[in-house]
């Protein structure tokens, strides 16, 4: 049957869905963690309808699979090796090409180095175009995260990178000088300078201070873990996701002296309700021997016989009580004592919720106690392979 009330049918094949998939998607690689998923769609939706963006972590930067809505989008990426978004220069590939097509587009790549600082890779397009560059990436830092001072430049062939780096280029009446990738870790990561220490490096205002690492910086560390999916494997193992042990053990210990204060008020009110369930006693003449069976107060007297001497008398409920004519003195009233909101309805209700309070007691000093013991062998370990 070819069709049924205007739905026809199609074979289904994944293979064929995948592949048309792939034909459609682009692959966008060195993404700052700070460029916002608006700012990625509005940066490439000039190309043509986005039915589906997906972004992942891969180390200090993101990777997105961008999907279009046809195919003939990405026909206008096929020798475009970057897009600039955000100033920073974002490389792209179509999720179609071949292993070995991928790396031809990493085989030629020339370090330009010598950048003042805070360059980023819109400072540099007139070189990139000056010196045909296909792309040009300026790295970030691992423990600030700011702009090092060289840049990546990728060619399309070693021609190309030869006769580009015979051309001399300067920026801010700053000269630059080109190098290998292989020579990357002779640059000061200052000034990008080979041969030049650090410490004793003339572009840094204070050149003895520390590096601040991704551990001590907050607002780097919540950009990063903003980015973790909640079962990803990296919040078990990523050293910039990885939270503070002191800090948990405070908060512990904090909630461990919560409940202290919670179980000693819990044994005062406990002592304030026996004190006055044992001075209460039962009114002089009674007629029955046997104790009386526990009634809840708010059926207690529902069942008496009216009294014939206010039968016909409307009592106030917000009045104050009537006087006993009688010497039985009823049982005083009293105030709960806070923090505590809700009296329980009997004993046995006491004594369960501290059987409840006591097992939760030690169920979380146990978990302390096993966490500090984990803490004190990471700490020993780690002071370990420091001395060797």
């Amino acid at each position: 049957m070819d069709s049924l009330f205007g739905l026809h049918f199609h074979a289904y094949d994944p293979q064929a869905i995948k592949a048309d998939e792939h034909a459609r998607t682009l692959v966008v690689t060195d993404i700052p963690i700070f460029t916002s998923e608006a700012l990625l769609r509005s940066t490439f939706s000039r190309y043509g309808n986005i039915v589906r963006c997906y972004t992942r972590l891969a180390k200090l930067y993101r990777t997105a699979y961008i999907t279009y809505e046809s195919p003939a989008a990405l026909q206008n990426l096929d020798s475009t090796w970057g897009v600039l978004c955000g100033g920073h220069c974002l490389r792209i590939c179509p999720a179609s090409f071949s292993p070995n097509q991928r790396a031809e587009r990493r085989a030629y790549v020339a370090l330009l180095a010598g950048l003042p600082r805070g360059t980023i890779a819109v400072d540099l397009a007139e070189i990139a175009e000056e010196i045909s560059a296909k792309s040009i990436n300026v790295p970030f830092s691992l423990n600030s995260y700011n702009p090092k001072p060289y840049a990546y430049c990728h060619f399309s062939s070693e021609t190309a990178m030869e006769n580009a780096k015979s051309i001399s280029c300067a920026l801010k009446k700053v000269g630059l000088t080109w190098h290998a990738p292989t020579e990357v870790t002779s640059l000061c990561h200052r000034c990008g300078h080979p041969n030049c220490n650090p410490d004793r490096c003339g572009s840094s205002s204070r050149p003895n201070r520390s590096a601040r690492s991704w551990q001590s910086n907050d607002k780097l560390r919540e950009l990063y873990n903003k980015h973790l999916p909640p079962s990803h494997p990296a919040k078990r193992h990523n050293r910039f996701a990885r939270p503070d042990n002191n800090n948990n053990n405070g908060s512990l210990i904090e909630e461990l002296a919560l409940l202290t204060s919670q179980f000693a008020s819990m044994n005062s009110r406990i002592a304030t309700l026996e004190s006055f369930m044992a001075a209460s006693t039962s009114p002089p003449n009674t007629i029955a021997k046997q104790p009386a069976s526990y009634i809840p107060s708010s059926m207690q007297g529902w069942d008496d016989i009216p009294s014939k001497l206010h039968s016909n008398v409307l009592v106030d409920i917000n009045s104050p009580p009537l006087q006993s004519t009688t010497s039985y003195t009823p049982v005083p009233q009293f105030t709960p004592i806070p923090p505590s909101k809700v009296v329980p309805s009997s004993p046995i209700d006491m004594e369960q919720r501290l059987l409840s309070l006591s097992n939760t007691v030690s169920t979380l000093a146990g978990s302390i106690n096993k966490g500090i013991e984990q803490n004190n062998l990471i700490l020993a370990r780690q002071n370990g392979q420091a001395n060797n």
